[in-house]
């Protein structure tokens, strides 16, 4: 079952009031999907918006029985009230952003985000093998996406790609099938053979690919979290090089001030980097000295401009043989899985629901994973790695 898409509705009541927005509406097609208990109900009159709504959210049926969230985003000459984002009772007013498209953009997105505080996202994709859930952690560039291709082609039913939804009551891991994301690469015009076509969506710096078309069986029940391995190639996130991090921030348009603000959690090295459809900015920051929270606040305040930020990780070899991969306690990668989490946009969120104190955030991780197999991944190509995943998930522990 997948998302619904319902011609001209009617306008809802609590929009109809809001300066202008049930004329500027009529004849909007309305794209509807269900994310973890919220009912998305989606209008606008940008197409690259819809598009990526449509193709990032294919496998989200609408939820009957969730809470309603209307959001809107009216950008052209139609909109009487001029550029404007809506979403439940927030609104966000465009007129005079440099990127009005971008921002809206950013604006739904954090919305729904604040919408599913029921979970906590892991930055992580996830399999569920045998019943058993796994989920794969590590910041961006580790691998996750490819090492999941790869254990679906050794029978792992695909749960997510880049979000790791912890059921904060149950401790379920839910499925979250949303478009797997591959970025694009020098000489690459296209993804080949199953990424092409109507499975692969365009976007200016990655590709939206249909997790079907990769041989996910969908739709896949929550299972309880297992196993957890954190994608550390080379070492970089542990710490094991460097006292340093270099960072991206891409974003809508730059605010005015950001770069003092960077400065002041530490940042050095600020330079642009010509980018397209996001400006991005990179900077260096000390390994440690409480930076991750630093970043997510700042993330927090400037959330309608900052779409995400990336720890910049060279390339790493990734040459055949065995893995690198030592078992460890679920503690000692708490407060990595935090840094990761605390960098993306649903960070913010979680600090003020404990009250800014990572202490409390740890705590809840570490309650989430208790009883799961945790391991340490430095090395080893993705045909290899998925070889060794598996065989230590069907034996049900230890290598």
């Amino acid at each position: 079952m997948r998302f619904r898409e319902l011609k001209s509705p009617e306008t809802p009541s609590d929009l109809r009031g809001v300066a202008g927005a049930g004329s500027d509406l009529a004849g909007l097609p309305e794209t509807r999907f269900g994310i973890l208990g919220t009912d998305v109900r989606l209008r606008t009159d940008s197409a690259q918006i819809r598009s990526f709504f449509r193709h990032a959210y294919r496998w989200f049926p609408p939820d009957e029985d969730g809470e309603t969230l209307e959001a809107v985003a009216l950008l052209g000459s139609g909109a009487t009230s001029g550029p404007v984002a809506l979403a439940g009772d927030r609104r966000m007013d465009l007129a005079g952003s440099p990127s009005p498209e971008n921002q809206a953009f950013l604006f739904l997105l954090g919305a729904i985000t604040d919408s599913v505080g029921g979970s906590l996202m892991l930055h992580g994709a996830a399999v569920s093998l045998g019943g058993a859930g796994v989920i794969l952690a590590g910041p961006a560039f580790a691998g996750k996406s490819t090492l999941v291709v790869e254990l679906m082609k050794r029978g792992a039913l695909f749960m997510s790609d880049d979000a790791a939804p912890l059921d904060r009551t149950t401790g379920l891991l839910h499925p979250y099938p949303r478009a797997i994301g591959i970025r694009k690469s020098a000489g690459r015009e296209r993804p080949e053979g199953a990424l092409s076509g109507a499975a692969a969506l365009e976007l200016p710096h990655r590709w939206l690919v249909d997790p079907e078309a990769l041989g996910a069986r969908l739709p896949v029940p929550s299972c309880p979290p297992r196993f957890l391995f954190y994608l550390d190639p080379g070492g970089w996130a542990t710490g094991r090089e460097g006292s340093e991090v270099r960072y991206e921030i891409a974003l809508a348009s730059e605010p005015e001030g950001l770069r003092d603000e960077l400065r002041r959690i530490g940042a050095r090295q600020i330079e642009p980097r010509p980018a397209q459809p996001f400006p991005l900015l990179s900077f260096t920051v000390p390994r440690e000295g409480g930076t991750a929270a630093g970043l997510g606040d700042l993330q927090a305040r400037h959330r309608e401009s900052v779409l995400y930020i990336e720890e910049i990780r060279p390339p790493v070899p990734r040459p055949a043989g065995p893995p690198d991969l030592e078992k460890v306690s679920v503690s000692s990668l708490l407060i990595l899985l935090a840094r990761d989490l605390l960098n993306r946009g649903e960070g913010s969120r979680l600090m003020k629901a404990h009250g800014g104190k990572a202490a409390s955030l740890l705590f809840e991780l570490g309650a989430l994973l208790r009883g799961v197999n945790a391991y340490l991944v430095s090395a080893g190509s993705a045909i290899d790695l998925a070889e060794t995943v598996t065989d230590i998930v069907r034996a049900g522990d230890a290598p």
